[in-house]
């Protein structure tokens, strides 16, 4: 069975959506990027959550976001036309059992990483402050990477049926969560950061 085609009010409409999603997205993550500065600012705790931040992103990147984002959208689409479910299913089945072992296994080799990044740190002390706060947010932050393969693998099928509106506006509400959790940090922790206040979960 054939997908079906859009026509050209269809398409219109589709990139006016995706072109909303994309513009919001942009606004709230520089929202975001302001809020981060405000709430953290150059302190070493700002440098452990970029660190643990960016790591996910990397990983995935370097093991399966080109290969999903390059394969997923036109296999998914040629199954759909021909109307295939069983290898769509087994498709999203090995995708998934992927992303759950490298989370894992990342989670697992959180403080192994996050050691690397800092071997070639001259000052000691800071290093070893700059492992304190990125090991425990990197092991949170870590299921990132499962869910960045999640998005790719619903985008595609989305993408694949003609809906484009939740792709699109998926990173709006990353974004907005996102900054509500830095302004409930600084509700909770005050002005004054500290790394043991942190770790302690008291300022």
């Amino acid at each position: 069975m054939a997908a079906r085609r859009p026509g050209a009010g269809g398409l219109l409409r589709s990139s006016a959506v995706v072109s909303v999603g994309v513009g919001l997205s942009r606004v709230t993550g520089l929202v975001r990027t302001a809020v981060l500065a405000a709430v953290l600012g150059t302190h070493a705790i700002a440098d452990g959550y970029n660190l643990a931040n960016s790591t996910p992103n990397v990983i995935y990147d370097l093991m399966l976001g080109g290969v999903l984002a390059a394969t997923l959208i036109p296999v998914i689409v040629e199954r759909m036309e021909a109307d295939d479910q069983r290898s769509i299913d087994a498709i999203a089945t090995y995708v998934v059992a992927a992303l759950v072992g490298v989370t894992v296994l990342g989670v697992a080799l959180a403080p192994l990483i996050i050691r690397a990044y800092t071997i070639f740190k001259g000052d000691q002390a800071a290093a070893d402050e700059q492992i304190d706060i990125a090991v425990p947010l990197l092991i949170m932050f870590m299921p990132q990477v499962l869910l960045y393969g999640l998005d790719t693998l619903f985008t595609a099928l989305l993408n694949a049926k003609r809906h484009f509106a939740a792709p699109a506006f998926a990173p709006v509400l990353n974004n907005v969560v996102v900054i509500c959790m830095l302004l409930a940090f600084h509700q909770m922790m005050g002005d004054e950061l500290s790394i043991p206040a942190v770790l302690d979960d008291k300022p």
